[in-house]
Protein backbone atom coordinates (compact mmCIF):
# COMPACT_ATOMS: atom_id res chain seq x y z
CA UNK A 1 0.00 0.00 0.00
CA UNK A 2 2.89 2.76 0.98
CA UNK A 3 4.43 1.92 -2.73
CA UNK A 4 0.95 2.61 -4.23
CA UNK A 5 1.34 5.37 -2.67
CA UNK A 6 4.70 6.71 -3.49
CA UNK A 7 3.96 6.02 -6.90
CA UNK A 8 0.94 7.78 -7.51
CA UNK A 9 2.34 10.92 -5.72
CA UNK A 10 5.59 10.83 -7.74
CA UNK A 11 3.83 10.39 -10.89
CA UNK A 12 1.25 12.88 -10.22
CA UNK A 13 4.02 15.62 -8.49
CA UNK A 14 5.99 14.75 -12.00
CA UNK A 15 3.43 15.84 -14.34
CA UNK A 16 2.51 19.16 -12.45
CA UNK A 17 6.14 19.77 -12.13
CA UNK A 18 6.62 19.37 -15.82
CA UNK A 19 3.91 21.67 -16.78
CA UNK A 20 4.86 23.98 -14.03
CA UNK A 21 8.35 23.97 -15.20
CA UNK A 22 7.54 24.81 -19.05
CA UNK A 23 5.45 27.30 -18.71
CA UNK A 24 7.58 29.43 -15.76
CA UNK A 25 10.36 28.06 -14.04
CA UNK A 26 12.43 27.80 -17.32
CA UNK A 27 12.12 31.76 -17.97
CA UNK A 28 13.20 31.88 -14.28
CA UNK A 29 15.83 29.52 -14.23
CA UNK A 30 18.95 31.19 -14.52
CA UNK A 31 17.90 34.12 -12.14
CA UNK A 32 16.66 31.09 -9.04
CA UNK A 33 20.28 29.70 -7.14
CA UNK A 34 20.12 25.82 -7.20
CA UNK A 35 19.81 26.11 -3.80
CA UNK A 36 16.71 28.01 -3.85
CA UNK A 37 14.98 25.66 -6.59
CA UNK A 38 15.83 22.85 -4.52
CA UNK A 39 14.08 24.13 -1.20
CA UNK A 40 10.58 25.12 -3.57
CA UNK A 41 10.89 21.19 -4.84
CA UNK A 42 10.36 19.96 -1.80
CA UNK A 43 8.45 22.37 -0.60
CA UNK A 44 5.72 21.81 -3.20
CA UNK A 45 6.38 17.52 -2.78
CA UNK A 46 5.28 17.93 0.61
CA UNK A 47 1.65 19.86 -0.34
CA UNK A 48 1.35 17.48 -3.19
CA UNK A 49 1.88 14.38 -0.61
CA UNK A 50 -0.56 16.09 2.26
CA UNK A 51 -3.26 16.77 -0.31
CA UNK A 52 -3.03 12.57 -1.89
CA UNK A 53 -2.98 11.67 1.37
CA UNK A 54 -6.01 13.69 2.67
CA UNK A 55 -7.83 12.74 -0.60
CA UNK A 56 -6.86 8.85 -0.90
CA UNK A 57 -6.17 7.66 2.76
CA UNK A 58 -10.24 7.99 3.73
CA UNK A 59 -10.45 5.34 1.45
CA UNK A 60 -10.57 1.55 2.36
CA UNK A 61 -7.57 -0.59 2.46
CA UNK A 62 -6.87 -4.35 3.16
CA UNK A 63 -4.31 -5.01 5.07
CA UNK A 64 -2.73 -8.24 6.08
CA UNK A 65 -0.37 -8.42 8.88
CA UNK A 66 1.03 -10.70 11.62
CA UNK A 67 -0.40 -10.13 15.83
CA UNK A 68 1.38 -11.41 17.99
CA UNK A 69 -0.64 -14.09 20.72
CA UNK A 70 -0.13 -13.87 24.17
CA UNK A 71 -1.43 -16.50 26.46
CA UNK A 72 -1.42 -16.91 30.29
CA UNK A 73 0.82 -20.35 31.96
CA UNK A 74 -0.86 -23.41 32.53
CA UNK A 75 -2.62 -24.63 35.56
CA UNK A 76 -0.27 -25.53 38.40
CA UNK A 77 1.16 -29.07 38.20
CA UNK A 78 0.04 -29.27 34.30
CA UNK A 79 2.14 -28.75 30.89
CA UNK A 80 0.79 -27.77 27.05
CA UNK A 81 0.89 -30.59 24.85
CA UNK A 82 -0.36 -28.51 22.47
CA UNK A 83 1.16 -25.69 20.77
CA UNK A 84 -0.43 -22.62 21.04
CA UNK A 85 0.79 -20.21 17.91
CA UNK A 86 3.49 -17.24 18.73
CA UNK A 87 0.99 -15.01 15.93
CA UNK A 88 -2.30 -15.00 14.05
CA UNK A 89 -1.92 -13.98 10.57
CA UNK A 90 -4.73 -11.61 10.24
CA UNK A 91 -6.15 -9.52 7.23
CA UNK A 92 -7.96 -6.05 7.75
CA UNK A 93 -9.85 -4.03 6.11
CA UNK A 94 -11.11 -0.31 6.84
CA UNK A 95 -9.90 3.38 5.90
CA UNK A 96 -6.41 3.91 5.50
CA UNK A 97 -5.49 6.07 8.62
CA UNK A 98 -6.99 3.36 11.11
CA UNK A 99 -5.23 0.87 8.97
CA UNK A 100 -1.84 2.86 9.44
CA UNK A 101 -2.61 2.98 13.10
CA UNK A 102 -2.40 -0.80 13.47
CA UNK A 103 0.36 -1.60 11.23
CA UNK A 104 2.40 0.88 13.32
CA UNK A 105 0.91 -0.70 16.60
CA UNK A 106 -0.12 -4.08 16.08
CA UNK A 107 -2.19 -5.06 19.39
CA UNK A 108 -1.91 -8.55 21.30
CA UNK A 109 -4.57 -11.21 20.68
CA UNK A 110 -5.04 -12.64 24.30
CA UNK A 111 -6.24 -16.36 24.39
CA UNK A 112 -7.60 -17.74 27.37
CA UNK A 113 -6.24 -21.10 28.21
CA UNK A 114 -8.32 -24.06 28.93
CA UNK A 115 -8.65 -26.82 27.66
CA UNK A 116 -10.54 -27.71 24.02
CA UNK A 117 -10.84 -25.37 21.65
CA UNK A 118 -9.52 -21.60 21.33
CA UNK A 119 -11.48 -19.65 18.32
CA UNK A 120 -8.35 -17.35 17.64
CA UNK A 121 -11.14 -15.60 15.27
CA UNK A 122 -13.26 -13.98 18.18
CA UNK A 123 -9.88 -13.39 20.38
CA UNK A 124 -8.42 -11.07 17.31
CA UNK A 125 -11.85 -9.38 16.86
CA UNK A 126 -11.64 -8.81 20.82
CA UNK A 127 -8.17 -7.59 20.32
CA UNK A 128 -9.24 -5.00 17.90
CA UNK A 129 -12.38 -3.24 19.67
CA UNK A 130 -10.79 -0.32 19.89
CA UNK A 131 -10.91 -0.01 16.20
CA UNK A 132 -14.94 0.15 15.82
CA UNK A 133 -14.54 0.88 11.61
CA UNK A 134 -12.01 -1.82 11.29
CA UNK A 135 -13.26 -5.66 10.25
CA UNK A 136 -11.62 -8.66 10.20
CA UNK A 137 -12.00 -10.97 7.50
CA UNK A 138 -9.93 -13.46 7.83
CA UNK A 139 -7.30 -15.18 10.78
CA UNK A 140 -5.37 -18.11 10.16
CA UNK A 141 -5.11 -19.91 12.35
CA UNK A 142 -8.85 -19.83 13.10
CA UNK A 143 -9.48 -22.68 15.74
CA UNK A 144 -6.95 -24.00 17.68
CA UNK A 145 -7.11 -27.07 20.37
CA UNK A 146 -5.60 -27.06 23.28
CA UNK A 147 -4.43 -29.74 25.80
CA UNK A 148 -2.33 -30.22 29.15
CA UNK A 149 -1.02 -33.02 30.66
CA UNK A 150 0.76 -33.53 34.13
CA UNK A 151 3.98 -31.81 34.52
CA UNK A 152 7.30 -33.59 35.30
CA UNK A 153 11.05 -32.90 35.79
CA UNK A 154 13.95 -35.28 34.26
CA UNK A 155 17.03 -35.17 34.88
CA UNK A 156 19.25 -36.64 31.70
CA UNK A 157 23.38 -36.78 31.16
CA UNK A 158 24.09 -34.61 28.32
CA UNK A 159 25.85 -35.93 24.82
CA UNK A 160 28.42 -34.49 23.24
CA UNK A 161 28.09 -33.74 19.16
CA UNK A 162 30.82 -31.79 19.17
CA UNK A 163 33.48 -33.82 17.09
CA UNK A 164 37.05 -32.50 18.01
CA UNK A 165 39.61 -33.01 14.84
CA UNK A 166 43.03 -33.33 15.87
CA UNK A 167 46.44 -32.18 13.82
CA UNK A 168 47.98 -35.21 12.60
CA UNK A 169 49.86 -37.11 15.07
CA UNK A 170 47.99 -35.20 18.27
CA UNK A 171 45.24 -36.94 19.96
CA UNK A 172 43.03 -36.67 22.70
CA UNK A 173 44.16 -37.82 26.26
CA UNK A 174 41.73 -39.30 28.23
CA UNK A 175 37.72 -38.43 27.85
CA UNK A 176 36.14 -35.30 26.95
CA UNK A 177 34.83 -33.79 30.29
CA UNK A 178 31.25 -31.86 29.94
CA UNK A 179 30.30 -29.54 33.15
CA UNK A 180 27.48 -29.47 33.76
CA UNK A 181 27.31 -33.33 32.64
CA UNK A 182 23.69 -33.08 33.29
CA UNK A 183 20.42 -31.38 32.50
CA UNK A 184 17.02 -31.14 33.96
CA UNK A 185 14.30 -30.91 31.14
CA UNK A 186 10.56 -30.72 32.33
CA UNK A 187 7.39 -30.34 30.32
CA UNK A 188 3.80 -32.71 29.48
CA UNK A 189 5.09 -36.33 30.93
CA UNK A 190 4.35 -38.17 27.69
CA UNK A 191 6.65 -35.58 25.70
CA UNK A 192 9.53 -36.08 28.82
CA UNK A 193 9.21 -39.37 29.70
CA UNK A 194 11.12 -41.07 26.50
CA UNK A 195 14.11 -37.90 26.69
CA UNK A 196 17.43 -40.38 27.47
CA UNK A 197 19.74 -37.77 27.08
CA UNK A 198 19.83 -34.13 25.74
CA UNK A 199 22.65 -33.30 23.07
CA UNK A 200 24.61 -30.10 22.34
CA UNK A 201 24.61 -28.27 18.79
CA UNK A 202 26.42 -30.58 16.48
CA UNK A 203 29.44 -29.23 14.81
CA UNK A 204 33.06 -30.05 14.20
CA UNK A 205 36.53 -28.27 14.92
CA UNK A 206 39.53 -29.54 12.77
CA UNK A 207 43.19 -29.19 13.19
CA UNK A 208 42.72 -28.64 16.97
CA UNK A 209 46.55 -28.88 18.49
CA UNK A 210 45.93 -27.61 21.86
CA UNK A 211 44.33 -28.34 25.44
CA UNK A 212 40.05 -27.66 24.53
CA UNK A 213 38.21 -25.06 26.91
CA UNK A 214 35.11 -23.80 25.26
CA UNK A 215 31.42 -22.80 25.84
CA UNK A 216 28.82 -25.33 23.72
CA UNK A 217 25.41 -24.64 23.18
CA UNK A 218 22.51 -26.97 23.48
CA UNK A 219 20.29 -28.08 20.93
CA UNK A 220 17.34 -25.75 21.39
CA UNK A 221 14.21 -27.38 22.85
CA UNK A 222 10.58 -27.22 21.34
CA UNK A 223 8.90 -24.64 22.53
CA UNK A 224 6.42 -27.50 24.75
CA UNK A 225 9.85 -28.76 26.56
CA UNK A 226 11.51 -26.46 28.99
CA UNK A 227 16.28 -27.09 29.21
CA UNK A 228 17.24 -25.51 32.82
CA UNK A 229 20.36 -25.23 31.43
CA UNK A 230 21.28 -23.56 27.43
CA UNK A 231 25.22 -23.94 27.45
CA UNK A 232 27.51 -26.45 29.07
CA UNK A 233 31.42 -26.20 28.88
CA UNK A 234 33.58 -28.91 27.16
CA UNK A 235 37.43 -29.51 28.25
CA UNK A 236 39.50 -32.07 26.43
CA UNK A 237 43.47 -32.53 26.90
CA UNK A 238 44.90 -32.33 23.55
CA UNK A 239 49.20 -34.06 23.47
CA UNK A 240 51.48 -35.11 20.53
CA UNK A 241 51.88 -38.69 20.09
CA UNK A 242 54.71 -40.94 19.36
CA UNK A 243 55.14 -44.40 18.03
CA UNK A 244 56.55 -47.00 20.14
CA UNK A 245 57.64 -50.67 20.14
CA UNK A 246 57.60 -53.48 22.53
CA UNK A 247 57.50 -56.95 22.35
CA UNK A 248 55.41 -59.51 24.67
CA UNK A 249 54.94 -63.10 25.58
CA UNK A 250 51.64 -65.02 24.55
CA UNK A 251 49.68 -66.07 27.84
CA UNK A 252 46.94 -68.78 27.95
CA UNK A 253 44.02 -67.62 29.59
CA UNK A 254 41.66 -69.94 31.61
CA UNK A 255 43.83 -72.97 31.28
CA UNK A 256 43.22 -75.83 33.50
CA UNK A 257 44.87 -77.44 35.81
CA UNK A 258 47.17 -79.90 34.01
CA UNK A 259 47.76 -78.25 30.95
CA UNK A 260 50.16 -76.40 29.14
CA UNK A 261 49.90 -74.34 25.83
CA UNK A 262 53.13 -73.35 23.81
CA UNK A 263 52.76 -71.06 20.66
CA UNK A 264 54.92 -70.63 17.86
CA UNK A 265 56.01 -67.55 17.64
CA UNK A 266 55.77 -67.45 21.67
CA UNK A 267 56.17 -63.15 21.39
CA UNK A 268 54.43 -60.84 19.35
CA UNK A 269 55.76 -57.11 18.07
CA UNK A 270 53.34 -54.36 18.80
CA UNK A 271 53.29 -50.88 17.56
CA UNK A 272 51.35 -48.56 19.48
CA UNK A 273 51.05 -44.59 19.73
CA UNK A 274 52.02 -43.21 23.05
CA UNK A 275 51.74 -39.58 24.46
CA UNK A 276 55.36 -37.74 23.98
CA UNK A 277 55.33 -37.06 27.63
CA UNK A 278 54.84 -40.69 28.29
CA UNK A 279 56.91 -41.83 26.23
CA UNK A 280 59.81 -42.78 29.05
CA UNK A 281 57.33 -44.39 31.49
CA UNK A 282 55.61 -46.65 28.62
CA UNK A 283 58.75 -47.94 26.96
CA UNK A 284 59.72 -48.68 30.78
CA UNK A 285 57.41 -51.16 31.59
CA UNK A 286 55.48 -53.75 29.03
CA UNK A 287 52.00 -51.64 28.68
CA UNK A 288 49.78 -54.60 26.99
CA UNK A 289 49.39 -58.45 27.82
CA UNK A 290 48.63 -60.62 24.80
CA UNK A 291 46.55 -63.50 25.49
CA UNK A 292 44.55 -66.88 24.02
CA UNK A 293 41.43 -67.92 26.10
CA UNK A 294 42.00 -71.66 26.43
CA UNK A 295 37.94 -72.24 25.28
CA UNK A 296 39.41 -70.61 21.89
CA UNK A 297 41.99 -73.72 21.65
CA UNK A 298 39.34 -75.91 22.40
CA UNK A 299 36.87 -75.01 19.65
CA UNK A 300 39.82 -74.18 16.93
CA UNK A 301 40.06 -76.87 14.18
CA UNK A 302 43.09 -75.13 11.94
CA UNK A 303 45.75 -75.31 14.28
CA UNK A 304 46.04 -71.26 14.57
CA UNK A 305 44.63 -68.70 16.87
CA UNK A 306 44.16 -65.24 16.92
CA UNK A 307 45.65 -63.64 20.33
CA UNK A 308 43.75 -60.50 22.00
CA UNK A 309 45.53 -57.52 22.82
CA UNK A 310 45.23 -55.04 25.79
CA UNK A 311 46.38 -52.57 27.95
CA UNK A 312 48.00 -53.81 31.04
CA UNK A 313 48.92 -50.63 32.94
CA UNK A 314 47.08 -47.70 34.50
CA UNK A 315 47.99 -44.18 34.09
CA UNK A 316 49.54 -44.50 30.79
CA UNK A 317 47.21 -43.53 27.18
CA UNK A 318 48.83 -46.42 25.13
CA UNK A 319 46.86 -46.62 21.79
CA UNK A 320 47.42 -50.10 19.80
CA UNK A 321 47.92 -49.47 16.39
CA UNK A 322 49.52 -53.27 15.12
CA UNK A 323 50.60 -56.41 15.95
CA UNK A 324 52.59 -59.48 14.33
CA UNK A 325 52.36 -61.90 13.89
CA UNK A 326 48.36 -61.73 13.59
CA UNK A 327 48.03 -65.17 14.59
CA UNK A 328 50.06 -68.13 16.07
CA UNK A 329 50.40 -71.66 15.82
CA UNK A 330 49.47 -74.00 19.35
CA UNK A 331 50.92 -77.45 20.47
CA UNK A 332 51.91 -79.13 23.24
CA UNK A 333 48.92 -79.25 25.05
CA UNK A 334 49.41 -82.15 27.25
CA UNK A 335 48.08 -83.41 30.57
CA UNK A 336 50.94 -83.12 33.25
Amino acid sequence: MITQIYNSVINWFSRTYSEFSRRKLAREKEDIPQSERIVVFIFAFMIALSMWLLVNLGRDFNLTLNLPVMHADPPEGQAFITEIPRSANTTVSGEGWKLISIYNNPPQVIVPVEEGTINVFEAVQASLSNFPDVSVSKVQPMIVNVNTEEKMEKRVPIRNDLTIETRRRFNVIGSISITPDSVTVSGARSLIEPIEFWPTEAGELEDVKENLDIEVQLRTAQRLIDVQTEKVRIKAEIAEFTEAEVRIPVITRNLPAGRRVSYSPSVLTVRYDVPINQYSEATSVIPFQAYVNYSTIVNDTTGYVTPQIEPDIEGLDVRLRSYQPRRVSYFNVMAE
